[in-house]
């Protein structure tokens, strides 16, 4: 099963990735899926790992940032579309 987790970090968020990521390879279906990480980030040196897309986003701050995200996921859509399930954090 391949599993896609998509995550918007600018600006001051980009500080959480970082803790997010190193849960996530945790405990975030460990085991039971192959998993992908599309990150939409205004830092490309938020985490250079192999399993993890970095997509360029400018920061427009709130509620424009949170407001567009679906516009976001639909600019990958043709990558998404390889994925069996795909989860928004």
């Amino acid at each position: 099963m391949r599993i896609a987790v998509l995550y918007i970090c600018t600006g001051k968020y980009n500080q959480f990735f970082d803790d997010f990521y190193k849960s996530a390879k945790k405990y975030f279906l460990k085991g039971v899926a192959d998993i992908e990480y599309f990150v939409f980030t205004d830092n490309e040196k938020v985490c250079l790992n192999p399993d993890i897309h970095i997509i360029k986003k400018e920061c427009k701050g709130f509620p424009l940032d949170s407001l567009m995200r679906f516009d976001d996921f639909l600019s990958i859509k043709n990558q998404l579309l390889c994925f069996d399930y795909a989860f928004f954090f």
